[in-house]
């Protein structure tokens, strides 16, 4: 074979590696842009007042909501009564109690103390599309529950957890009180979960029981977490853009940016987890239908950029009150003042209105139809995930690479003369007789026969050892 042929089939092989090499990364890696501006009808009224009135009331009627005390249930019974008084409905009972859906459990308190076959109650209802033919269901979700009783060994801790659970509870009530008499596309799923302030409980319990066909049915889970306690309101919406996403930012009102610096730490609550690390945004009741693959979002107020303390800080110069005896109303009021707090309350209402207004319905399914190739909260997977589709992605690009190499060298050799350039063969040379050429053939011919015993006359037995 000449270098012609060879250099020939060797450029065929490098071109077809590459051609397949850039296919597969594409095929594996590509994801469709997501979409960044939308046409949106904006919806605006005044729920800053109202949210500030259900806060007060949970404040001071059922501060007591500890899960796992007699004070849960009568919080719980408290927005089943409230529920069914707008028309909505549940699936869910609980000895008679529309919505509640009761489950034992075991924990431990801050104190060290140990909760053993206890009842706790997530309150569940729901309202359906008004068209006959849903475009799915869309879930709005919050805690309720406190550590009031929570004890620093004798004395309880009385906080009735205004920013931690009672914000976001007194926005999905005004919110529910809204969309009573709304005509909706989607079924609008209000989830009041318990466990909050125990890694989620509630939440986790929930999606537990959950059927595949439900989770398929989720087009969106919006989360309401910590609220009114900090500097700045945000919305997160998963660790890579989205059109979702980008959507749900366009219709947020009052909103601040998200930081690159999400101060992550690397610890995961499910051994299945699809991230080997979390951050504040993650670590709601979110956090579990992220992990199922649900499109999310969670409002939450904080001062993300700032580091003054672990994992996150509320207010610039001050000391965090989530977790603590000092998560009150009255302490809510004095750091961020009443109409703070009135004004920040009316832009998470305003922004989950714009987001399910039937006027946004078509916009808001295009956004979410796109989740599942823009790759929805998957950027960063597990290490155990993630090595595995390494894996599989390097076998499928290794047996693409061959199987190309060997196609091409079938066609190469069935075409060969199309492609392949043979040379002329050399033609046999014999020296003139007698010249300088003949003379030097035939001395070498010589030499090669004049030999004693087998040895050359040159030899010098320098290799013979036992000289």
């Amino acid at each position: 074979m000449t270098v012609n042929r060879v250099m020939k089939r060797t450029v065929a092989t490098i071109v077809a590696i590459l051609v397949i090499a850039a296919v597969l990364t594409v095929s594996f890696s590509a994801c469709q842009t997501p979409q960044k501006n939308f046409e949106i009808t904006d919806v605006s009224g005044e729920y800053g007042a109202k949210v500030y009135d259900y806060m007060n009331v949970l404040a001071t009627d059922y501060a007591a909501r500890t899960m796992a005390t007699e004070g849960e249930r009568k919080a719980a019974e408290y927005i089943s009564s409230l529920m069914q008084g707008w028309g909505y409905t549940s699936d869910y009972s609980y000895e008679g109690i529309t919505g509640l859906d009761g489950f034992k459990l075991g924990f431990t308190r801050y104190d060290g103390s140990s909760v053993k076959d206890q009842y706790a109650y997530n309150v569940i209802f729901e309202k359906k599309a008004s068209e006959e033919q849903s475009l799915g269901r869309i879930l709005l979700v919050g805690q309720y529950d406190n550590l009031y009783s929570e004890t620093d060994g004798e004395n309880e801790w009385q906080a009735d957890g205004s920013y931690e659970s009672g914000g976001a509870i007194a926005v999905m009530l005004t919110l529910a009180e809204a969309f009573k008499d709304a005509d909706l596309d989607y079924d609008v799923t209000f989830a009041f979960f318990t466990g909050g302030s125990y890694t989620w409980m509630g939440a986790k319990h929930f999606v537990d029981n959950q059927k595949r066909a439900d989770f398929d049915d989720m087009r969106l889970v919006i989360n309401f977490s910590m609220l009114f306690g900090g500097d700045n309101l945000y919305l997160y919406t998963g660790e890579k853009e989205t059109s979702y996403g980008n959507l749900l930012t366009q219709a947020g009102k009052g909103l601040t940016d998200i930081p690159l610096d999400k101060n992550i730490t690397f610890a995961t609550l499910e051994s299945d987890a699809i991230f080997n690390y979390v951050h504040i945004g993650m670590l709601g009741n979110n956090y579990y239908f992220i992990n199922k693959g649900i499109p999310t979002a969670n409002f939450l107020s904080l001062n993300w950029s700032k580091k003054d303390n672990p994992m996150m800080t509320e207010m610039a110069g001050k000391t965090n009150i989530y977790h603590t005896k000092d998560d009150t109303f009255a302490n809510l009021v004095s750091r961020k003042g009443e109409q703070g707090i009135k004004d920040m309350a009316n832009n998470v209402v305003n922004s989950t209105l714009t987001v399910l207004d039937a006027g946004n319905a078509e916009v808001l399914q295009s956004a979410l139809a796109k989740a599942s190739d823009e790759g929805v909260n998957q950027t960063a997977q597990s290490a155990k995930t993630s090595s595995l589709l390494n894996i599989i992605l390097k076998i499928v690009l290794i047996a693409a690479v061959f199987a190309a190499a060997s196609a091409i060298k079938r066609y190469v050799q069935k075409h060969k003369d199309r492609y392949i350039v043979e040379s002329a063969p050399e033609e046999e040379h014999t020296p003139e007789p007698f010249s300088d050429e003949f003379n030097q053939s035939h001395n070498k011919e010589v030499n090669k026969d004049n030999s004693v015993g087998g040895v050359k006359e040159d030899d010098d037995f320098k290799d013979d050892p036992f000289i």
